[in-house]
Formats: structure tokens, sequence, C-alpha cells
């Protein structure tokens, strides 16, 4: 006996057809058969719903109601008259049938609706057990629950989740390999990203190891892709399990090189449309490059992968004292021309890549965690010619602790006391050397040091802002950098020319070529791999565990990976205060803007402050006028004077040193350039103003 499934739609229809022929019969409009019953009273009727259209396939977005599915023969009973109740010429007959229709109609809504919560509460589990990291015996345990009220559920979360149930793994000399796939990625990019525009995907790679626990020593290692040339997240190649690097080399990386040299000759189509493929650039930190380049590491005499310099072994480390030797060439690597370089041969040579320029230095590595965190501990630990004194240290880790408070939402991690220095993170570096720094260490170091500091902090400021970038150039930055590295010879010896104090002679070559350090830093990546390792439950088979949850989240994901750059405005109010005010203007607490946002100084003291118009705000509303303008309404800051002079007056950089706020509220009409600022206070009740990078 086959059976027809019954769609949403089609039963919708149904429904609703049966109830317009009820209703018309009610009406007498319809020729309906008597059939006498044993009592002698006359009974309506057997109505004809052959008429009923069927509706060919069943949505694709739903699933099929379980107990919607109707057999051939239970059709061609519908199709045949069916018994109902006849009028009687009573009142009480008239009531009692339209009685039992009301039931009827709303027995049969009430079933529909049972059967459409299902299917909603089906696709909210799933999404709930991908994106809330529960394991699976919990989703089962949590279905067997639900079971008796919603039949249409399965009782098993693999069922719910579509796990797979097959997982191709490589066996290494080290641990286990699991392709996942470049052009699967790609293709689900672009499925799930319809605002993608343009027929080029620039491909950036990351390839590095991270610990999986604390008890074992094993690692992962996976290789991770992202589209260059969108505002798009990370997406998983392949992954590596082991106990120590992925070895042989060539056998880790032999799919994705297969991968790549197709795909950059034919290209990709996807839904009708071709696109070319190219590489942007491999994005590791010195180790992982060093691994896949197959030269020395860091350590090395012979390991700087921009120059040919020659280091020298200082205090128990090996350091480079020299900024002007000769520059390395993708022709000079691909010829081994300087043997102590290389330790190998890459399998990445057999596809089209520049083995020194398509690999550029990470700054998340090499300043934040390396050289920002190598002054710092200088500070801290370091010999006492350099060593701070405790007192100091106090005070600074005090202030800040104190700008927690003032710090916006669009930092994730709030400043944390220098005691705690082992455990800072990355972003956090990144936000001394930016923000915090210049404000916690001024009138408290040596002004030798203190301008020392500056000099990279204003060199960094320059070379990830875009804006500063296109108005200063590179030659201001690259000329710091230099100064940067030549000083730390004199004022902490050569022992500190370490690796990565070297690198950053080498830093504005590579923006040169990529633009703004972000554009190929590892922090996306970096923040993906935490997800990754996440999704780990269990210490039994977890590269087949990483591999089910990836296609678990993917079959799930249909929203697109570009970040929203609009302008919203949230929470309307009426508590002003306003200037000119009319009938349709409307005021709001908060503005998303560029992804940054505004509020107004009693929602949040920490998101009010902004630069417009070469102000300094203190945002204390925002209004949409009838014109459909967004309005500042705010107070300026009296005084606006350079936070620091050295290298050059911070004004160039949008840095002030402000005090003394207006009592009078002045308008602003928003234009394209609002800055978002974060203020910090300083002596003499005075605040220093420093822009958010990304708003600028």
């Amino acid at each position: 006996m086959s059976s027809k499934i019954v769609g949403k739609r089609q039963f919708y229809r149904k429904l609703n057809k049966q109830k317009e022929q009820l209703l018309h019969m009610l009406n007498g409009g319809i020729d309906a058969q008597i059939v006498s019953t044993s009592s002698g009273c006359n009974t309506l009727l057997r109505f004809d719903i052959s008429s009923i259209t069927d509706i060919e396939g069943v949505l694709d977005s739903y699933e099929p109601f379980p107990h919607m599915s109707i057999s051939d023969d239970e059709q061609d009973s519908l199709n045949e008259h069916v018994d109902v109740p006849n009028f009687c010429n009573s009142s009480a007959c008239d009531q009692s049938l339209a009685t039992n229709l009301d039931q009827t109609i709303n027995e049969n809504e009430k079933q529909m609706d049972i059967a459409i919560n299902s299917v909603s509460l089906s696709t909210k589990l799933k999404q709930w057990a991908i994106t809330s990291g529960v394991t699976h015996s919990t989703v089962t345990n949590l279905l067997h629950i639900l079971s008796p009220y919603h039949a249409e559920l399965p009782l098993d979360c693999r069922t719910l989740l579509k796990t797979p149930t097959k997982t191709n793994i490589i066996q290494l000399e080290t641990g286990s390999y699991c392709h996942i796939g470049l052009q699967k990625g790609i293709t689900h990019f672009l499925l799930t990203n319809s605002q993608f525009i343009g027929d080029e995907l620039q491909i950036g790679f990351n390839i590095d190891g991270i610990p999986l626990y604390k008890s074992k020593n094993s690692q992962l290692w996976p290789i991770l892709g992202q589209i260059k040339n969108s505002n798009s997240s990370p997406f998983p190649i392949g992954v590596f399990y082991g106990n120590a690097k992925p070895q042989p080399l060539q056998l880790f990386l032999k799919d994705l090189i297969n991968e790549l040299n197709i795909l950059m000759i034919e290209g990709i189509t996807v839904m009708g449309k071709s696109y070319r493929v190219k590489i942007f650039a491999f994005m590791c930190d010195s180790p992982a490059r060093a691994f896949l380049k197959c030269i020395k590491y860091h350590s090395g005499y012979s390991s700087c992968e921009k120059c040919i310099e020659v280091g020298n072994y200082v205090d128990g480390r090996v350091v480079f004292l020299s900024t002007s030797a000769p520059k390395r060439t993708d022709h000079s690597f691909k010829n081994q021309t300087d043997e102590d370089h290389h330790t190998g041969i890459s399998p990445l040579i057999e596809i089209q890549l520049g083995m020194v320029s398509q690999f550029p230095i990470d700054y998340m590595h090499n300043i934040c965690l390396g050289v920002v965190k190598k002054l710092l501990t200088l500070w801290l630990n370091g010999p006492l010619q350099f060593r701070l004194q405790n007192r100091l240290v106090q005070n600074i880790s005090q202030l800040l602790e104190s700008f927690a408070k003032c710090t916006p939402i669009e930092f994730n991690r709030k400043p944390r006391s220098l005691v705690e220095l082992a455990r800072w993170k990355a972003t956090e570096f990144r936000s001394f050397l930016l923000y915090f720094g210049p404000v916690v260490l001024k009138s408290k170091v040596d002004l030798a040091i203190y301008e020392h500091f500056l000099l990279l902090h204003s060199a960094i400021t320059i070379l990830i802002s875009i804006t500063h970038l296109n108005q200063l150039g590179l030659d201001l930055p690259e000329e710091m950098l230099n100064t940067f590295v030549n000083h730390s010879n004199v004022l902490y010896g050569p022992s500190f020319l370490i690796y990565n104090v070297h690198y950053l002679s080498h830093l504005t070559h590579d923006v040169r070529t990529y633009g703004v350090l972000d554009n190929f830093s590892c922090f996306p990546f970096e923040t993906y791999l935490y997800q990754l390792k996440r999704l780990v439950k269990s210490t039994v088979n977890p590269l087949v565990e990483i591999h089910n949850r990836l296609i678990e989240k993917s079959s799930c994901a249909a929203a697109s990976d570009f970040m929203s750059e609009g302008l919203q405005l949230k929470y309307p109010h009426t508590c002003g205060p306003v200037i000119n005010l009319e009938n349709h203007d409307l005021q709001y607490k908060k503005l998303h803007y560029n992804n940054t946002i505004f509020t107004i100084y009693p929602y949040s003291k920490a998101d009010c402050y902004c630069l417009i118009e070469g102000s300094v705000v203190e945002i204390h509303n925002i209004i949409m006028n009838h014109n459909k303008q967004i309005v500042i309404v705010g107070k300026k800051f009296k005084s606006q004077c350079s936070l620091y002079s050295y290298p050059f007056d911070s004004k160039v950089l949008d840095i002030y040193l402000v005090s003394e706020i207006s009592k009078k509220c002045v308008a602003f009409i928003l234009s394209k350039k609002l800055t978002k600022c974060m203020l910090l206070p300083t002596i003499n009740n005075c605040w220093a103003s420093i822009p958010i990078i990304h708003s600028v």
C-alpha cells in the first residue's frame, strides 16, 4: 500500500475547503443526500470533497507531518461521501449542528497547530543543541521527556542532528588526520552569503597547534581558511589530532595541495556562477611558519624569514643586531641560496605560492604576545636596572583596574592588574599598547622609557588604521619602528634584540602588500580555534567527535557571516535634552553605527563619548529629526590639548587630554566621520580621550 505525504500548505487548503463546504451546506446551498437512520431522524449528508486540488511536492523548508501521512485507500475513502449529521427544522437541532461543526473545526485547527509547533520545536531543539554545546546524552534525555507530548520528535540526538555515520580518517606517523575539504568550505560560504559581490575568492590560511587536554600530551593541528575579500568567519579545511606535530608533512598537506592546484586552475562554480580562487596568504605564528616552510626556527642563527641577517649568541639567546641586511625573495627561497636557512623542501613549493611574500608577519604573536609582553615582563621581573619599583607596579595596577568601568562595550576583556600578567591574553596586550599604556605609564616611568614605548604605540596605531595610514603614509611608522629597534639596544642592551623585536623592521613591508595589520592577523583564527576546542566533550575519538560536530553545525547554519554595518536606533525615550525639537522628532538611547555602539550618558558612561567635527563630545541624546537625519546632542569639552608630544603631537592621531566639560548642550548632525572615544581619568580632573581604532 503506497502512501501520500500531505504537506502543510495542502493540509490547510483541504481544511479550509471543508470549512467552506460545510458552511455552504448550513446555508442550504448544496445538494446533500438525506440518509435515514434507525431512529427515523433525517441526517445530512455526504458531501463531495473530490474537488480539492492537490499541491504537487512538499515545501523543502518543512519536514513531513507523520500524522498527516495517508494511504491511497484512505484518500479514496475521503473522495467518497462522508456521513455528517443533517439539519433538523428545529432551532435546537441547528444549534447542535453548529456546535458540532465548531468543535470539528477547532479540533482540526488544534491538530494543525500541534503539527506546526512540533516542526518548529524540532528546529529550535536542533539549533539549541548545536549552539549551546551540550552533550548528545543530554539532548537524548530531553527528547525522551518531550516525546510523549510531541510524538513527531525523534528519540535519539543523532537522528535530530543528522549526525554522520562515517568519518574518513588518514593515519599519519604521529596521529590521525581528517580532511573536511576546501571546496566544501567555499561552497558553504557562497550559499550562506548571498551579499558577496565579485567573481574572485581570496583565501587566507592558518595552520597552528593547540593543546587539547590539560592532562594529556595531545594536540590539534587544524587547517583553517577564510575568505579575505569579505567580512566572513574562518572555516575548517582539515583537522589533525596526535601526540606531536603532524608527520610526515607531505601527507598532512597532500589533500589541501591537491584541492588548491585544481581550484586555482579551474575555479569553482556555485549556483551557476563561476569564481576564481587565489591564495591571499598563510597567516601563522613563527613556529608554525618554520614548520610549514621547512626552515630554521626562531632560535636559529639564520632564522629571519625576511632578510639574510645572521644572529649572534648573547646572554643565552640568539639576537639580531642589524636591520639593514639584504632581503630574501621568493626566487632565492625556491633556489635555497642560503642553505643555513633551510632544513628541507616544503611541500607547499608544489603550489603557486610566494614562500616569502605570502607568509606575512602576524602582529598578534609578533607584537602583542612578543614585544609588548617582553617589555612588561622586563619591567616586572627583569634585571634590577630595568625593573620597576613595587610601589609603581601597584600604582599602575590600581589604575588599570580602575579603567575597567571606563572600558567600552567593544572590548571583550577589561584591563587587569599586572600581578596577573602571566595570564593576560593577546587582546589585553593589544589594549595596553594602543589605549592604556600611554596613560598609565605617563609620569610613572623614566621619560626615555616612556618615549621609547610611545614609538611603538604610535607606529602600530598608524599601521592598524586605514585612515591614519592614508593620511600619514608608511614612511613615518617605518622610521619609528627602526628607531624603536635601535634605541632598544641602548636602553635594554643587545640581549633585548630577539627575533620578535628584529621583525619590527620588516613589518611595514607586509603592510605595503596586504594593507592594515588586521588584514593579515591571526586574531579571527585564534577565536575559531577556541570554539573548535570546545566541541570536544570526551577523550574517546576526539577527531571523529570534532568532524561530526562540524558537519552538524554546517547543516544547521543558514545565517550570513557578513556583519551588518547599517545604522540602527534603539530604546526610544522622551527624557531629552532636546534642541529645537519638533513634533515628528524621535529620541533614542542607543545608536549602532559602523559596527560601533554609541549611547547617551545616563545609559552608559563608558560608551557615550565620541569625536565629531574635531571636538570630543559627551552624548546626552540621540535624535532622528523629521528629515530622517541623526542628530547628536551633547556637551563639548572646553579644553583639548595633547596627551604627548613625542614622537609627534598626539593630536595627529586624535588623542587628546580633555577637561572642563561645558554645561550647555550642542547639536551635531551625524556625518560619515563619527569616531567613538574611550575616556580614561588622569590627574587634575583631566581625561585622556583615545579614539577606538576600528571606528576611526
